[in-house]
């Protein structure tokens, strides 16, 4: 419908077309196009990169996705004053995406201040040049993503600076391989942006480089003065396509300290030279004091190539014998048996002078500062609570206790203090008063120490690429949709106003739980959906209102009957991949080679999609528990050629793992089936039974 369009048609009719674009096929044909692209970098078949960037730059699907992606996001407009505001003017400029006559106009800079924080300078380039800048974005992505450091996690899909931290403690862990690391080396990039050179880059970026041009070269205007680009360094700070720039300038770093530390062809210490980076933050580990000044120069050298060097000041050498460091916000200190992290002080007396600044100039409704403020605490507390942030979330909420009454006294000076104490502060279940709306005390300051459970980041395998594990990466994002309570359960959690279904009890952030259907008897659907903690699951009970429903449900006395005669209980199991299971159990062969096709002639039934598509399908518990309990594991998986290969494990004999019999997999809950399936393993090795 949209391939062969005019730039000449009507407005009418180009919003027309707009409308009805069916944006999920679209996002799934740019999906395969960077797939493609991803596949060739990994494979690092320069020439298959090329030729599937330019069929993704080509491609109106890619286009119209950038168009989209400027349009939906606030941003203020270039140095033209245009912004996209129909969608006609929204189609003509995807058609109007033609890297063959693309010159970039200047971008706009102004100087921006942030309270607390050094001023930097911001470019904004105009809505075109920023959905030029995005099309590339798309075909360069899979490129850096494929060939980046494996530890790198600034501006990359499905990362974040928790994964970054989960990394960080296990490489300060002295319970690893290599023991502790002795050192940590603690730096950045002397201004990163402003010095990577052009040179450098038109060499080794894979993207057409007379539109790599138009974008480093477009220059800006200040206060009405255009001042051009400098021609051999530096990339705009406000470009959409500059972070995957600056990440695939620095990547490799990794690669250079561990070849130039440990030689090519030597087995490498990895606790020496391990090497961690957000953007242009670097913290690298060393077993040894020569070790650190040697990595140091490693780095200087491999960034002089490119146009950078670390930086004298905030390059810092930290032995962690006598002491800790901080890092994004984060304080590391390593213990002889244990690694501690608290928010850093720094970080904590930072976010204490906002919400002095905050609460202090406050004028407004009550209700709208409990709102404003709980935002600010549970964001602040999202980021920490993965850390040992127990001291801190008490010296938080004690502070804003103090602020709020300071505030109340400011309010009604002539009013006794004790009065407003009982008037505004409210004694909750905790015992510890808070800050609450008056007739109104379910509305009320979240106390961080009580309402914030500390949890374990769940952190992402490195192997993931977010352009090839599609799978991985959609169940990632569900999960994290399920435990935050957004998108699709953000109504379920609203309608149970944020408690239990079962004790009624708040659920607190952090803390275990899952769904439940509300009524058992109609198909379980999100509207017949509730939450409840974890715990609650275990003490779950059926009301059974008669004889005839407890023995239609399941008939004890027959099924040991059947067991004493050794007949088989007939089973309906609810695992649709039960009889890969059974196929497995009759095999004793050493190596199993299988097609897709042949599983699914076992299975009776078609495999998905990611079968075919995502190497993680395989890995899913209740897939490979068909063939691990039965002593196999995949040897080779060929996705292309659409083939399998299984090996018996050496020394697991065919049943070792106790397997359940499979009524219970039909009565019971998976986490019920899976706990005493681990327990019975235990009783076994202990007893050798």
């Amino acid at each position: 419908m949209i391939q062969n369009l005019s730039k000449n048609m009507k407005d009418s009719e180009l919003a027309a077309i707009w409308k009805r674009i069916d944006w999920e096929d679209t996002k799934k044909k740019l999906a395969r196009l960077q797939k493609d692209i991803a596949l060739a970098a990994i494979h690092r078949r320069a020439r298959e990169v090329k030729l599937a960037q330019t069929r993704l730059i080509n491609s109106i699907e890619a286009r119209i996705s950038a168009v989209k992606h400027v349009s939906e996001r606030t941003h203020a407009p270039g140095i033209d004053g245009i912004l996209w505001h129909t969608n006609a003017e929204r189609l003509r400029a995807a058609l109007s995406l033609n890297p063959d006559k693309y010159k970039a106009q200047p971008m706009k800079m102004f100087l921006l201040k942030i309270p607390g924080q050094k001023e930097r300078y911001i470019q904004i380039p105009t809505v075109f040049d920023r959905a030029m800048q995005i099309l590339y974005a798309f075909a360069l992505d899979p490129v850096a993503e494929s060939t980046g450091d494996k530890k790198s996690f600034a501006a990359r899909s499905g990362r974040s600076l928790n994964d970054l931290h989960v990394y960080l403690m296990r490489a300060l862990n002295p319970h690893q391989d290599y023991g502790a690391p002795v050192y940590v080396i603690k730096t950045d990039v002397k201004m990163c942006y402003a010095t990577i050179s052009h040179d450098w880059l038109r060499k080794n970026i894979p993207i057409n480089t007379y539109v790599l041009d138009q974008f480093l070269n477009a220059g800006h205007l200040f206060q009405g003065e255009f001042f051009p680009s400098d021609d051999d360094n530096g990339i705009p700070i406000g470009a959409s396509i500059s972070p995957i720039l600056a990440n695939m300038a620095l990547d490799g770093a990794q690669k250079a300290v561990h070849v130039g530390l440990h030689g090519k062809d030597t087995q490498i210490d990895y606790t020496d030279g391990y090497l961690l980076r957000y953007a242009d933050d670097m913290i690298i580990t060393a077993r040894s004091y020569q070790s650190a000044r040697k990595i140091i120069e490693i780095l200087d050298e491999f960034l002089k190539d490119r146009g950078m060097k670390l930086s004298a000041d905030k390059t810092k050498l930290i032995e962690l014998e006598f002491g800790g460091f901080d890092f994004l916000g984060r304080y590391y200190r390593c213990h002889s048996n244990w690694v501690e992290s608290t928010p850093s002080e720094e970080a904590v007396a930072r976010f204490e002078k906002d919400l002095k600044e905050f609460i202090g100039t406050y004028q407004g409704g009550q209700r709208k500062l409990i709102e404003t403020l709980n935002r600010k605490l549970l964001g602040w507390a999202a980021y920490h609570k993965i850390t040992d942030a127990t001291s801190a979330f008490r010296r938080i909420d004690t502070l804003v206790t103090a602020l709020l009454l300071e505030h109340c006294i400011m309010l009604y000076p002539q009013t006794h203090q004790q009065t407003l104490i009982d008037k505004f502060f409210y004694i909750p279940s905790t015992g510890e008063r808070t800050y609450a709306l008056l007739n109104k005390p379910s509305i009320r300051i979240v106390q961080l120490y009580h309402h914030i459970t500390l949890t374990q980041h769940p952190a992402i395998p490195l192997k993931m690429n977010p352009y090839i594990d599609e799978y991985y990466f959609e169940e990632r994002d569900k999960d994290r949709e399920f435990r935050n309570m957004v998108g699709k359960y953000q109504k379920v959690w609203a309608r149970q106003n944020e408690r239990c279904y079962y004790c009624g009890k708040p659920i607190l952030t952090g803390e275990k739980k899952e769904l439940v259907s509300i009524n058992p008897e109609v198909p379980f659907s999100l509207k017949n959906a509730a939450y409840i903690h974890t715990n609650c699951s275990y003490g779950k009970i059926e009301f059974i209102t008669s004889e005839y429903d407890l023995l239609s449900r399941f008939d004890l006395y027959s099924f040991l009957e059947k067991m004493i005669e050794g007949k088989p209980p007939e089973i309906n199991v609810k695992n649709k991949y039960y009889p890969l299971a059974l196929y497995f159990q009759k095999r004793d062969e050493n190596l199993i080679s299988l097609t897709l096709g042949e599983i699914e002639e076992i299975l009776g039934h078609k495999l998905c999609k990611s079968a075919f598509t995502a190497t993680s399908f395989w890995s899913k518990e209740r897939v490979c528990s068909c063939w691990r309990r039965c002593g196999y594991r995949i040897r080779g998986l060929d996705l292309k050629k659409r083939t399998v290969s299984f090996v018996r494990i050496e020394g697991q004999k065919k049943g070792e793992t106790i397997e359940l019999p499979a009524f219970l997999y039909e009565h019971m809950p998976k986490n019920a089936c899976v706990e005493i399936t681990n327990f019975l393993d235990y009783i076994k090795k202990r007893y050798g039974l």
